[in-house]
């Protein structure tokens, strides 16, 4: 069993890791490594993680695609529905070959949307998604 702390640009979150996961992680987990964590989120003196799995972040890079650019989105699963037609009318007058990948703010899930979504790489559709989600949550990378 193991605990960690971690943190990314919204803030610091200790994490659990059971012992069954930490035997697979512990021969390649390391300090200062980026990682992707999915697990139960729970609100005890702070954010605390109780993980389910623990990726190298590298190792996501190349499930989506390492030469490509793509619009990241940080949205809250409420903000995602209630923005969502707006967001494909962007995408229909914007058209590109730029996919956007939306991270949710509370779990950190990561989804890739369908192609129907993929946007230009320009500094209008840039301006229109700042406009929509808030300039910090919008990058393209």
């Amino acid at each position: 069993m193991a605990f960690a702390a971690g943190s990314d640009s919204t803030g610091d979150v200790d994490v659990t890791i059971f012992p069954k996961l930490y035997s697979q992680v512990s021969g390649w987990l390391h300090r200062d490594m980026v990682v992707v964590i999915s697990g139960k989120v729970e609100q005890r003196n702070g954010l605390q993680i109780i993980a389910d799995q623990i990726t190298p972040a590298a190792n996501l890079v190349r499930k989506l695609g390492t030469n490509e650019q793509r619009w990241f989105l940080r949205v809250s699963e409420t903000q995602l529905q209630d923005k969502l037609a707006q967001l494909s009318q962007i995408a229909e007058t914007n058209r590109g070959k730029t996919s956007i990948v939306l991270i949710e703010k509370t779990n950190h899930k990561i989804t890739k949307l369908s192609s129907n979504f993929n946007l230009a790489a320009t500094k209008t559709v840039q301006v229109q998604l700042e406009e929509l989600f808030g300039k910090d949550n919008v990058a393209l990378q």
